[in-house]
């Protein structure tokens, strides 16, 4: 055998023996891995059983599995296993990418969200076997691994580095097939871009870890745009807790992640229901663009409250979904271990907001433009962001309108019924007896901005509602922003109701004590803006700017009865 580097081709190294690399060159086994990821490509050249395997593993992602993957898939799959195979796979056959070759048609990506249930194998599915049998058939060449954040993803990542390491397997059936997905190496033989959440392979192929909210606007690999990219759980338990931190993933996935791919790039969003409003759950409610189901562990009728989603359980007997992994004796077994999480992490039903202090979707609305204001007293309060707070996290601007007047029983019943409100018998009854005040939050400015952002919205306040004064909180902005703001009305022919605020008590304590006024003689205008309820519902784990300066206006009114007056 010749020595020489330009007595081969990589072909006439596939089948040389090991031992004769070094005498052929110093590198040919780089060489040779080449060549037989060459082969690879070409299912044709394979023959007898392998060719019987490839074959059979092209057509679906649990055959594949079962046959590359066993250790991983020994209790076989579930109904949600099966559908979500299904889903990946449709227009991915060899026969439909052929006709679609003819015809010169792009496939369109596909969106497919499904909740499932905790430990039923959707995430070793998602991020180990699809990513693999995509991989090995050529069918995908950059995929993106997506979790709540980057270590979240990482131990399945290094389960799907595993399978495809010569070092770690070397008689692993899938590089014998496929010996394509083999980490690709450089003319030293050292893995090129191999590190904990990134692998590139010999075929060119690239997989990589992203935590969801990371830091990064494009994605290329070697000019190539992602073409899939799985969202796996992609919130945890404190992007939850608030609106906040919930629209943030939200705004990241809508406004970042989902332009990073391609035309033809397919999203898979999977996981537990973990907030009735997760961006997961979102996704499974949009019928017009995703293809959303929810599964529960037990096959049991949808309930009302579960109209929104597609349920994917087609049984209602009661029977396990995954009879395989979670026998029933099993599952009753795990109710009994963490009680009431169970409907929520097995069931995926909503949480609740059993352990909220404030449950904003019993709080009574009303549509602004059907509100009168002859007769009502208007009060303002601001409470001027200072930027006191940590630059991650600062304070919103709040400027609250708040319309009062006090309502016997038969003026509640008439004003509700005018606003299309239901009227609750005992409600007038009592009123009658004795009138009470009521509350009505006709508009709200909150926003995180600086202090001429919110002189304007406070002097455009006075302009539109006939407010009798404007508190200020004095949180050490007073003596900074009076005079601009003196400047500014005059500039504007505005007159300016400005009184001084202090306040003395504690304002968690102020808010928490205000909730049956809130909740019982408050009404919210339903074009506010959501963060101005969520933060009520979030309080006290959230921002509670917006309830401070509302709660305020209540207070001033409660405790002193007095008509209030003030001005600068």
């Amino acid at each position: 055998m010749k020595q020489r580097d330009d007595a081969f081709t990589p072909e006439s190294l596939i089948d040389v023996p090991e031992r004769d690399m070094a005498l052929v060159n110093p590198y040919a086994s780089a060489v040779q891995n080449i060549a037989r990821g060459i082969r690879s490509m070409r299912p044709e050249l394979a023959t007898g059983e392998q060719a019987i395997r490839m074959s059979r593993g092209r057509r679906s992602i649990e055959i594949f599995s079962q046959i590359y993957l066993p250790h991983h898939f020994d209790l076989g799959f579930g109904e949600h296993h099966h559908d979500l195979c299904q889903t990946i796979e449709a227009e991915d056959m060899p026969e439909e990418i052929e006709l679609r070759d003819r015809a010169g048609v792009t496939r369109e990506g596909k969106r497919i969200a499904r909740i499932m249930p905790r430990e039923h194998g959707k995430s070793t599915l998602m991020l180990v076997a699809a990513p693999l049998w995509w991989l090995a058939y050529k069918l995908k060449f950059f995929i993106v691994l997506f979790g709540a954040t980057e270590d979240a993803v990482i131990a399945h990542f290094a389960d799907l580095q595993e399978q495809i390491d010569p070092s770690i397997h070397p008689d692993s059936l899938l590089l014998q097939d496929f010996p394509h997905l083999a980490p690709m190496i450089d003319f030293k033989g050292q893995f090129v871009s191999w590190t904990d959440s990134r692998i590139r392979m010999l075929s060119g192929a690239t997989v990589l870890v992203k935590g969801i909210t990371a830091k990064f606007r494009g994605m290329k690999e070697g000019g190539r745009r992602p073409d899939a990219m799985i969202l796996d759980d992609p919130q945890d338990e404190e992007d939850i807790l608030t609106y906040y931190r919930r629209e943030k993933v939200n705004r990241r996935f809508r406004k970042t992640i989902m332009n990073l791919g391609g035309r033809e790039c397919d999203i898979i969003a999977e996981g537990n229901l973990m907030h009735k409003e997760s961006l997961l759950s979102q996704l499974c409610r949009d019928h017009r663009v995703w293809d959303g189901k929810l599964y529960k562990a037990e096959n049991l009728p949808p309930k009302a409250e579960e109209a929104m989603f597609k349920i994917g359980n087609s049984k209602h007997d009661g029977s396990p979904l995954w009879p395989q992994g979670w026998t029933m004796a099993r599952l009753r077994r795990k109710k009994l271990e963490i009680g009431r999480h169970y409907a929520i992490e097995f069931l995926n039903e909503d949480r609740g907001d059993e352990e909220k202090i404030y449950n904003t979707g019993a709080f009574m609305q009303f549509d602004r433009r059907q509100l009168k204001l002859k007769g009502f007293r208007l009060v303002a309060f601001w409470d001027a962001a200072t930027g006191k707070k940590e630059a991650s996290d600062p304070d919103f601007a709040s400027i609250a309108v708040v319309a009062t007047r006090t309502l016997s029983g038969k003026q509640y019943e008439a004003w509700l019924t005018a606003l299309k409100i239901s009227v609750d018998p005992e409600r007038v009854r009592m009123y009658n007896e004795s009138p009470q005040r009521f509350y009505f939050v006709v508009d709200c400015f909150l926003k995180r901005c600086t202090p001429q952002v919110q002189i304007d919205a406070a002097l455009d306040f006075l302009q539109r509602y006939p407010i009798e004064v404007l508190y200020f909180e004095d949180n050490g902005a007073w003596s900074i922003l009076v005079p601009e703001i003196r400047s500014r009305a005059r500039e504007r022919g505005v007159a300016v109701p400005l009184k001084q605020f202090n306040q003395s008590k504690n304002k968690a304590q102020r808010i928490m004590n205000a909730e049956p006024v809130i909740h019982n003689r408050t009404f919210f205008a339903k074009q506010l803006h959501p963060l101005v309820l969520a933060q009520f519902g979030d309080f006290p784990l959230g921002h509670d700017d917006a309830p401070d300066s509302i709660i305020a206006i209540v207070e001033k009114f409660e405790s002193t009865g007095r008509r209030i007056m003030g001005f600068v």
